[in-house]
């Protein structure tokens, strides 16, 4: 028969033990690889402003990331990590510690892109923009959100770059919705209406999303970037 000191010692010990299996297993249920959470900011997924390319090798199975260049526009790339490439849960990261740029019109560039030493630590930024992404805010804004999505979450319109150039669809600015304090990322709207794009909405120029002309095209979300603070 149990004394009572025993029986208090022994809840004692459980209640340690499933402490430190709490401490241990917590960080992977907040933070699942699979959660498909954007916390801009703060987290995609697992990922965080601290996170290594070591963290990633220790949590991932082989062919669930890969280093690749990475467009960064106007032809030019960098060495980055593509997590769960080929998949619809693809997404790019690009690395504080690592921001040499590769210029794609110079073989000799591209060639030397993984000589020297080099480190991935502290993500800079993630690109998100496969078309079937899983990848979403806890507001519901992911690939393919509409114009109309958008504008409702951010309780009013915003401003976004014209067509056909190299930075079309990108927004500029939340006008003090919203979204301008909660969600930073970048986003690039592309139309999705058939037929040609109207000549308002096209070129180097701000476009509102409110405009007659804007509100007669359909639009959709088409990439995501989640920006890292600086340290």
């Amino acid at each position: 028969r149990f004394s009572r000191s025993r029986l208090r010692v022994n809840i004692i010990r459980h209640m340690r033990n499933l402490f430190v299996i709490l401490t241990v297993l917590w960080p992977c249920v907040l933070y699942a690889a699979d959660d498909y959470l954007i916390i801009p900011g703060k987290r995609v997924g697992f990922i965080t402003a601290d996170t290594t390319e070591a963290d990633i090798k220790q949590r991932l199975k082989q062919g669930e990331y890969r280093r690749a260049l990475i467009q960064v526009g106007e032809g030019y790339s960098r060495r980055g990590i593509l997590l769960y490439p080929d998949t619809p849960s693809e997404i790019q990261i690009l690395w504080k510690s690592d921001q040499k740029i590769f210029s794609e019109y110079e073989d000799d560039s591209l060639a030397s892109a993984w000589s020297g030493p080099f480190a991935f630590q502290k993500p800079q930024r993630i690109k998100i923009q496969k078309s079937d992404s899983l990848w979403k805010t806890k507001e519901g804004i992911g690939i393919g959100s509409t114009l109309h999505d958008l504008e409702k979450a951010n309780g009013g319109y915003f401003i976004f770059e014209g067509m056909d150039w190299d930075y079309s669809g990108t927004v500029v600015s939340w006008e003090n919705g919203r979204l301008s304090s909660l969600f930073r990322p970048s986003l690039d709207l592309v139309r999705s209406s058939n037929g040609s794009t109207p000549p308002a909405l096209m070129g180097e120029k701000d476009i509102r999303s409110d405009s007659p002309e804007t509100q007669a095209q359909q639009w959709k979300v088409n990439s995501i970037i989640v920006n890292f603070p600086n340290d």
